[in-house]
């Protein structure tokens, strides 16, 4: 699931998301007037240019020159596009000196740290519920910074659009979806960082940057490009995976087909004009081609049809906005309940080892190739008995394991052929992805690791999609190896509880489901409005003994199959938090 991954600021840091914002004026058209000159510099020198489109109204004055957009649409050329001048739009090599720094800026900031962090934000905090008009009313004030063919508001766009398909007999939906289309721009008002967050073209991120980006040399302030996975041709990804299995740049097109996609009743094609219409790398230049599979050729042909009306129908005459009202209400009424929700109301996160899977990869490392069970369980009960801390008896654990020669590899090669499936996560996981409901693995473990058994275990298409907070690996000159903590300075080195921490602070949290089994969960165990504590049949149930302890509210599962009918409860609301807490177990199969 390209989907909602969590958060915490060592995350970003270790991506190189926390650092200073470098900006750099872009080189004047030579076609530039003195006094567009004059104004671009005034403009480009004043500090910290804000984000407010209003504010850069008098840049956009400064486009004169456009593109032209090629190519035959679907089934029939647009009458809108044989019509209007295209020489007069979309030029962005010779766009004003504001669209250019939008770019540089956006391109350098759209990380695939700062993705993984958008998706948490944007799918886990609380915004609003509200009709589709009400929200077209709020973009009534949004200029678009990235856009250099018009100073009118969304709101006139939107209809412009919706009225250039209606008025070439296209169907309803259609019409609904060009009225629609760029009601994700309302991350403006929920705490964007900018505009380079919402709008503008959208690219993949975790993959090599196509030199068919809009002005690519700008990513060379980018990171990523310098990072041996995500500059690779195929990055995170698998070859024709799907563009549904890729992340792509955050921002409106993302978050509104997120939005829409559960909760109306539009086609397939419509969602694809909704999430991909600024995906021009792809349907204008055919970038990225290798990730796609034919179910994308469908959504391909969707997108050009669409991009005429998107980009040709702009004009700086405004709409009579109280006339075309009455239609396109009584058009939305056709796909959309009369209120929808802006917003993610529940996450769940879940360690990964004796959790996910049958048993603990960790645990088998120590007991077949380290010091053995004995001495890793009189760690396991000192922790529990607060006489060491989990940070150290795991990293004597896995020391044990790296002097005794084995190799992070053969590491990796044994547990892929040991390591299975808790047999009821792939429906749950699903399950979950089908109600868009954000699934984390945080884990004490090591991602490269997790990454290796986990893509022995699901399709390349399902591993790539779930996502991962956990600790890292050192690899020294010599061959062996270390754990490196996340939170070294935590008594358990990484400290779950800071991945649950920050939904804390929204004004409106979600629904927060924790799993997990053994002492590496006690710091998060606290935190979870639902922790589920899985029961094993080795007898090693640390966690639920910790929290009879403490006297910390929990479900008892033996497997997600189990599980998984507590959350179908409370998320379609036959059952109340509460109410699951009080039974305090789930399924029939539990040990006495």
């Amino acid at each position: 699931m390209v989907m909602a991954l969590c958060w915490d600021p060592i995350l970003l840091a270790r991506h190189g998301y926390i650092r200073p914002c470098v900006r750099a004026l872009s080189v004047i058209p030579i076609s530039s007037s003195i006094s567009q000159l004059t104004l671009i510099l005034r403009v480009a020198a004043m500090p910290g240019l804000t984000h407010d489109g209003r504010a850069l109204d008098a840049v956009s004055d400064a486009i004169d020159e456009v593109n032209v957009l090629r190519g035959k649409v679907w089934h029939a050329e647009a009458e809108v596009e044989a019509t209007k001048d295209k020489a007069s739009f979309r030029q962005y090599d010779n766009a004003c000196e504001r669209v250019k720094l939008f770019y540089k800026e956006q391109h350098e900031k759209q990380t695939v740290a700062y993705n993984i962090k958008a998706r948490v934000d944007f799918k886990s905090r609380k915004r609003a519920r509200m009709g589709v008009w009400e929200a077209i009313e709020m973009l009534n004030t949004l200029v678009d910074d990235s856009d250099p063919d018009t100073e009118l508001s969304q709101i006139e766009h939107l209809l412009q659009t919706a009225e250039a398909i209606r008025r070439d007999g296209k169907p309803e939906w259609m019409q609904v979806t060009g009225l629609i289309h760029d009601l994700g721009k309302l991350l403006l008002f929920f705490g964007s960082e900018g505009q380079w967050d919402v709008v503008g073209d959208t690219f993949v991120v975790g993959c090599a940057f196509s030199d068919k980006n809009i002005y690519p040399d700008t990513f060379q302030g980018n990171p990523d490009s310098y990072d041996a996975v995500y500059s690779s041709k195929y990055g995170i990804y698998e070859p024709n995976c799907g563009l549904e299995n890729v992340m792509i740049s955050w921002g409106h097109d993302e978050y509104l087909y997120n939005v829409v996609k559960d909760q109306s009743t539009l086609p397939f094609e419509a969602l694809a004009m909704i999430r991909y219409h600024s995906f021009y790398p792809w349907h204008r230049e055919g970038a990225y081609m290798h990730l796609t599979n034919a179910k994308d050729k469908i959504a391909l042909e969707a997108v050009r049809a669409f991009n005429p009306y998107d980009l040709y129908s702009k004009s700086n005459e405004p709409c009579n906005v109280e006339k075309l009202r009455p239609y396109y209400e009584g058009l939305i009424a056709k796909f959309f309940p009369p209120e929808i929700d802006w917003d993610k109301k529940f996450v769940v996160l879940s360690d990964w080892d004796g959790t996910i899977t049958t048993f603990d990869s960790n645990d088998y490392m120590t007991d077949n190739l380290g010091y053995g069970k004995d001495k890793r369980r009189q760690g396991n009960l000192d922790t529990l008995n607060e006489k060491t801390t989990f940070r150290d008896a795991f990293r004597n654990m896995l020391e044990s394991v790296s002097a005794n020669g084995h190799t992070l590899d053969e590491c990796k090669d044994i547990l892929k052929r040991n390591v299975k499936l808790d047999p009821g996560f792939r429906d749950f996981y699903r399950y979950c992805r089908s109600k868009d409901i954000p699934v984390v693995i945080v884990s004490s473990g090591m991602e490269p690791i997790i990454r290796a058994v986990l893509s022995a275990l699901v399709t390349p298409e399902e591993a790539a999609a779930v996502d991962i907070i956990s600790n890292d690996v050192d690899i020294h000159p010599d061959g062996t190896w270390s754990i490196k903590y996340r939170h070294p300075s935590s008594g358990y080195g990484h400290d779950k509880s800071q991945a649950i921490l920050p939904y804390r602070t929204l004004p409106n949290p979600p629904t927060l489901f924790f799993f997990g089994d053994g002492v590496s969960d006690m710091s998060a165990a606290r935190h979870a409005d639902v922790l589920f504590v899985k029961q094993k049949t080795d007898g090693e149930n640390d966690l639920a003994i910790y929290c009879k302890q403490e006297g910390i509210p929990h479900i008892l599962f033996p497997d997600f199959e189990a599980a998984l009918d507590v959350v179908k409860e409370i998320v379609e609301g036959t059952k109340t938090v509460e109410a699951a807490l009080a039974e305090g177990r789930a399924g029939q199969r539990l040990l006495s």
